[in-house]
C-alpha cells in the first residue's frame, strides 16, 4: 500500500496535468451542450410559435383583434343585409337596424310590442342532454379543428377562463307564421362556438384589411373570399334562423330604465373590458352575456340568466355561475336587489319583458333582447352598483 502510495506522489505532476487536462474538456463539453441546448430550446419555440402562428390564420383566430374601420362602415351594413335578403325576404324586413342614420350590420327578425316574460314564448323545443364537443367543422378537417381548439383553449385559458363552460346554442327559430317565435334548441360549447360562429366574423375582419367602400361588395361577393360563410350559407339552407351546422350559441343583452331621485329616467351603458377576450372596448347595454345553463340538469331559463347576469355585472356578483361553483341555483332570488325588483314587478312598479329577437350579421348570432322598466327611485338606495 505504501508503495502504490509513493508512486502516486512520484507521479504527482503527471496526474494534475492528465486531471486538468480532463476538467478542461469537461467544462467544454458543458460548455457546448448548454449552447446547444439553448439553440434546440429557442428554434423548438420559434418552431412551436410558427405553428401557433399557422393554426391561428386557419381558423381565422389571428384576425380577432385586428377590426378595420370599414366593419363600422354604412356600406357593409348595407352589403350584409343586402347579402342575406334573398334567404329572408318571405320572414321579415331585410334591412340592417338603423339609428339617427347610423346603419349597424343586424337584422331585427321579430319584435314583440307587448308584456312578454322570454321563457313563456321562446322555449319549446330544445333538449338538456350533456353536449359532445365538435370534432370538425364545415371548414377545418378532424386534425386542424383538434389543433384549433387546443390552440383556443391555451389562448383564452391565460386570463379570466379557467375552463370551458357549456351555454345554449340555436338550431332552428320558428317564427310561427307570423306568432310568437319557437326556438329550437341543444347546448354546445364556447371553444365550439368561437371556431364555428366568432371565426365568421374573423375571417370577415381579414377580408375588409385590404378593402375600401368603393369596392367593398365587388370583392365580399367573390367566390373564396368568405369561405367559412359561404359553407354556412350553403348548408344551413338561412343561417339566420338555422344554425344546425355550427354552434350557434345564443346570447341576452338587457337594457335597464330607472327612475332617479329627481324623477327622470336614465339607462345603463357599459364598456366592455380591454381584458376579455371577445369585443374588447365595445360600448353596450348592462347586462348582457351569453345564455347558459344554471343548474346540473342543464336546464333552459332565460329570465333566470337575466337576473344572474344583472347581479354580476350591475353588483359585481359572480358566484352564480353552477360551472364554476356548487350552489343552490334558487338561493339567487334571496339576493336584496332581485327581491326588491320582484316585489317591485309583483306590484306594477316595474315591467320586465322580451322586446325582440335579432341576429348579428358579422358572426351570424342569435341574441334574444329584453328591457327592465323600474318606476322607483328606491331601487337605487337598495345595493350600491358598479359599472
Amino acid at each position: 500500500m505504501n508503495r502504490i502510495l509513493e508512486k502516486i506522489w512520484d507521479l504527482r505532476e503527471e496526474i494534475s496535468i492528465l486531471l486538468g487536462i480532463f476538467l478542461g474538456f469537461s467544462t467544454l463539453v458543458y460548455y457546448f451542450y448548454k449552447k446547444i441546448k439553448f439553440i434546440y430550446l429557442y428554434l423548438l419555440f420559434k418552431k412551436n410559435k410558427l405553428q401557433e402562428s399557422n393554426i391561428a390564420k386557419k381558423c381565422f383566430h389571428y384576425y380577432e383583434n385586428k377590426q378595420p374601420e370599414l366593419i363600422k362602415s354604412n356600406e357593409l351594413a348595407l352589403y350584409l343585409a343586402e347579402r342575406y335578403y334573398k334567404f329572408n325576404k318571405n320572414f321579415f324586413n331585410c334591412q340592417p337596424f338603423e339609428i339617427l342614420g347610423k346603419k349597424f350590420p343586424a337584422y331585427i327578425i321579430w319584435q314583440n310590442d307587448k308584456l312578454l316574460n322570454p321563457n313563456k314564448i321562446l322555449l319549446d323545443k330544445y333538449y338538456s342532454k350533456y353536449p359532445k364537443k365538435l370534432t370538425k367543422s364545415l371548414y377545418l378537417n378532424k386534425n386542424e379543428y383538434k389543433n384549433a381548439r387546443e390552440y383556443i383553449a391555451k389562448i383564452y385559458e391565460k386570463d379570466k377562463i379557467k375552463t370551458e363552460f357549456i351555454n345554449y346554442r340555436m338550431t332552428k327559430i320558428d317564427l310561427n307564421n307570423g306568432e310568437n317565435p319557437i326556438i329550437h334548441g341543444e347546448l354546445g360549447w364556447y371553444y365550439d362556438n368561437k371556431l364555428t360562429q366568432y371565426a365568421i366574423e374573423w375571417e370577415l375582419n381579414k377580408a375588409l384589411s385590404k378593402l375600401t367602400t368603393s369596392n367593398l361588395k365587388k370583392e365580399l361577393s367573390k367566390k373564396g373570399i368568405l369561405p367559412l360563410r359561404e359553407l354556412v350559407e350553403l348548408k344551413d339552407i338561412n343561417p339566420i334562423l338555422n344554425g344546425n351546422n355550427r354552434c350557434a350559441s345564443i346570447t341576452l343583452s338587457a337594457l335597464i330604465v330607472f327612475k332617479n331621485r329627481n324623477g327622470e329616467y336614465h339607462f345603463i351603458l357599459n364598456k366592455r373590458s380591454e381584458a376579455v377576450k371577445t369585443s374588447s372596448n365595445l360600448m353596450h347595454v348592462v347586462p348582457s352575456g351569453m345564455a347558459e345553463p344554471f343548474d346540473a340538469n342543464f336546464t333552459w331559463d332565460f329570465e333566470y340568466n337575466f337576473w344572474r347576469e344583472f347581479l354580476e355585472e350591475i353588483y359585481n356578483l359572480h358566484e352564480y355561475h353552477f360551472q364554476d361553483n356548487k350552489f343552490d341555483p334558487h338561493s339567487i332570488f334571496n339576493e336584496t336587489p332581485i327581491k326588491y325588483l320582484k316585489y317591485l314587478l309583483d306590484n306594477n312598479k316595474a315591467q320586465f319583458s322580451i322586446t325582440g329577437i335579432c341576429c348579428d350579421l358579422l358572426n351570424l348570432r342569435p341574441e334574444i333582447c329584453m328591457i327592465l322598466v323600474i318606476d322607483d327611485a328606491k331601487f337605487l338606495d337598495i345595493k350600491k352598483m358598479f359599472f
